[in-house]
């Protein structure tokens, strides 16, 4: 394949990556067959910047509106992505939160990353009152990140749920929801 990656200055076809990982990962996912060019700018951090601010005032249609056009600006947009989907929990628009975590599976590189897709999983799970689903996703976090809210969250869920989940095979189980194993 002759595929050709160009650094830029210049305007043109392109995107605004936020770093050379995003870059790199859009080319690696993507494989695309003509030129990607990595423009330079602040386009895309100037306009998520807009998103933050339209989610902190609660305008979340019009966030949700400004963080979906930081993705035309920036495909992989890993910050654009995790605010969107906090847009759509508020919202309480939790399939559009799942469907946008699972769109980005593909560019969570970071462990950092991954423990935050399948934490916010988890939170959109409990919201629904799958306690099951919500209990696996926390405990599988565990292998990216042990975050201080996990085991709070996990009493929680044990407490609403009134069950024990020590018998829960955990892979199975995401498996079985169609929730990728990263």
């Amino acid at each position: 394949m002759n595929e050709k990656v160009v650094l830029s200055d210049s305007v043109g076809e392109g995107y605004y990556f936020e770093n050379f990982t995003e870059f790199a990962l859009y080319v690696k996912v993507n494989k695309p067959k003509t030129e990607v060019v990595y423009l330079s700018g602040n386009n895309y951090k100037d306009m998520f910047m807009s998103g933050i601010e339209l989610f902190e005032q609660k305008k979340f249609e019009k966030a949700i509106e400004t963080l979906n056009e930081c993705l035309k600006l920036n495909p992989v947009g890993i910050s654009a992505r995790f605010e969107l989907v906090e847009c759509y929990i508020c919202t309480k628009q939790f399939e559009l939160a799942k469907k946008t975590l699972l769109d980005m599976k593909e560019y969570l590189e970071s462990h950092t990353n991954k423990a935050r897709f399948y934490r916010r999983l988890g939170f959109i799970s409990i919201e629904e009152k799958d306690y099951k689903t919500a209990y696996c996703c926390y405990k599988y976090s565990l292998n990216y990140e042990n975050h201080y809210t996990v085991p709070q969250e996990l009493k929680y869920i044990k407490s609403s749920s009134n069950s024990s989940f020590l018998f829960v095979s955990i892979k199975n189980t995401l498996k079985n929801k169609s929730i990728p194993l990263l």
